[in-house]
Formats: structure tokens, sequence, C-alpha cells
């Protein structure tokens, strides 16, 4: 008589490669360090067909990820939260091979506004909230030093959540859940763009006037990716998804804008936490 095997994680009597009960997979967990980094990888990428796939309706279809995730059929292609946290991932690394520096500096004034630029001196690129960037040398406080890659990525966890709830604003029939997977969907495809806008200047080193036309170029691209998404993703009619889509492309700005002011604000506040 063969003796039972038992689930290392639940107790369990196993039947077959998986515990029926907590669906853990039986593993030989005598691995090679080779092994674990490939496993690792695969998880956390999921490096096989259903990326290349997705990314190609991702790229291609507007909308039809997120209506195919919401009618059931999620086997196949990579999931929304997965999607945006491997592509943010691989752009990190990306940004780190490229810039020899990712660190960037932050300043306030009383009035509320907001500077970040890329050198300790106020000069480089800069992002202005709030106020002019001449007033950098008049704030007596020293400027504080933030990672921008990690500023940016913890602004836009602040976003989509906010942006979602306003798409139910507009869409209101719709399940909170359903905007939230479209918003991932097509911010996802806008940071794959932005890395491929980066990534092409970086190669080529384009100067300011060109990176300025090709940015200008992918935001109106986008818009329309972002405008024929949701004509698809809501089955409304043209007419009334330009309605919608013209004020909420406003107000999505505003919020952007609001989230950057108060990630600074974090930052600035609780460096230690934030930075």
């Amino acid at each position: 008589m063969s003796e039972t095997k038992l689930c290392k994680n639940c107790n369990s009597e196993l039947i077959g490669n998986y515990c029926s009960d907590c669906g853990q997979e039986v593993k030989n967990m005598n691995l090679s360090i080779f092994y674990f980094i490939k496993e690792f990888f695969e998880n956390l990428f999921s490096l096989d067909s259903k990326v290349l796939i997705t990314i190609k309706y991702l790229i291609t279809r507007p909308g039809f990820l997120s209506i195919e995730y919401i009618s059931g059929k999620r086997k196949q292609y990579t999931l929304p939260s997965r999607l945006y946290l491997s592509i943010s991932i691989i752009s990190i690394i990306i940004i780190s091979l490229f810039s020899q520096d990712t660190t960037h500096y932050l300043k306030f004034n009383d009035k509320g506004g907001v500077y970040i630029a890329e050198n300790e001196d106020g000069s480089g690129y800069k992002i202005v909230l709030g106020g002019d960037i001449r007033m950098w040398d008049k704030i007596d406080t020293a400027p504080l030093a933030i990672d921008i890659v990690s500023f940016f990525s913890k602004t836009f966890l602040f976003l989509f959540p906010l942006f979602a709830l306003l798409m139910k604003c507009f869409y209101w029939k719709r399940l909170y859940i359903n905007h939230l997977i479209l918003v991932l969907h097509n911010h996802s495809l806008m940071l794959l763009s932005f890395i491929f806008i980066f990534m092409i200047s970086m190669l080529f080193n384009l100067n300011e006037e060109i990176i300025a036309v090709l940015s200008l170029s992918l935001l109106l691209l986008l818009g329309i990716y972002i405008f024929i998404s949701a004509y698809k993703f809501y089955n409304t009619r043209k007419i009334i998804t330009l309605i919608k889509f013209l004020p909420l492309s406003i107000i999505y700005f505003i919020i952007l804008l609001s989230c950057n002011f108060v990630m600074a604000r974090l930052f600035y506040s609780f460096p230690n936490i934030f930075s």
C-alpha cells in the first residue's frame, strides 16, 4: 500500500500535482539558484505567450482587453494589475539604465507653489505647480532630494482610484471596478508610450524641441486611443462619448496636477516614509 502524501501547506491529502483544498502546487524545494531566479521573473512578469498577446491587443485594440476581462475571458491574458506592475518595473529598469541619476530637488513657497528641478540650484528639467520657477532662489529652505521615478509612480497610484471614481460619475450604471480596469489598461499603454519616447530620446540624443514635438504628438495619439477605448468599452454613441470625453479630459488633468501637488507635499512633510 502506497504512502499517503500530504500537502505541506494545509496538511490535506494530495491528489495529483496540486492540493485539492488550498491549491498549492507540489514542488521539490531542493532547487538551484538559477531555477529560483527563473521562477521569480516568471511569476513577476508572466514571461509566457500571455504577456505578448496582452501587449499586442493593448496596443492595437483600444478597450478590447477591458471588455474581455469584464466578460470573464481572463485566462489567456495578463491580469490588469500585474500588467501595469510589470510595465512599471520594466520602466524603472530602463530609466535606471539610461539615466545616471534620477535624483531631483523639491521646494515649496508660502503661497503653495511646488517646484521640482533636476539640479540643486534650480536648473535643468523643471516641474512647476502653482508658481514661478524664478522663485527658487527666493525660497530660504534647502531643497529636498527626491527620486523622480518614485515620485511619479506613487502619484499614479493616487490617480487611478480617483479617476476611476470620476468615470463612475459619468458612466454611473457600471460598477466601480469596471472603470478601474479600463483605467489600468489605458495607463499601461500610456506608460509604454512614454517609455518608448524616453528610449528614443536617449538612443538618438534628441534635443528638447524634437522631444517636445514627439511628446505632443504622443499626447494627441493617446487622446484618440482613450476616446476609442471608452467608445468601445461603454458601448455608447460616438457623440455621447465625445461629449463626456471633453470634460473628463479637463478634469483628468486637474486631478493629475492635484495628485502631483499632494504627493509633493507628502514627500516634503514625510521624507523618511515617501522618499
